[in-house]
C-alpha cells in the first residue's frame, strides 16, 4: 500500500540482474523531485553486482534520503549483503 500522494513503488523480479536495469531505471525515473520511493525485494532472491549499483542509484535519485526511499521485504538471504553495501538505513524491516 501506497501511503504517500507522490510514491513510486517498484517491485524487484526474482533475479534482480543487469538484464533488468532498463525496466528498474524506467520505473524510478517516473519519479520526480518529491517522490518517495518503495523497492519491494518480496520476490527478489538473488542480486547481482549491477543490481547492487542500480541500488545506489535509486539511493542517489532520492537523495540519500531516508524518509525517500524504503527498501521493504528483503528476504533474510539478502540482508546482509545490502547491510555490507550500505544500504541499511534505507531497509525496512518487519
Amino acid at each position: 500500500m501506497l501511503d504517500h500522494p507522490d510514491q513510486v513503488l517498484i517491485r524487484a523480479p526474482e533475479q534482480f540482474r543487469f538484464a533488468w536495469g532498463s525496466e528498474f531505471r524506467r520505473q524510478y525515473q517516473a519519479g520526480g523531485a518529491t517522490t518517495r520511493y518503495v523497492l519491494d525485494l518480496g520476490e527478489t532472491r538473488e542480486l547481482d553486482t549491477a543490481a547492487l549499483g542500480m541500488l545506489r542509484q535509486l539511493v542517489e535519485r532520492a537523495g540519500s534520503d531516508p524518509r525517500r526511499l524504503a527498501i521493504r521485504n528483503a528476504p533474510s538471504a539478502l540482508l546482509d549483503l545490502l547491510e555490507i553495501a550500505g544500504l541499511q538505513p534505507y531497509l525496512s524491516r518487519p
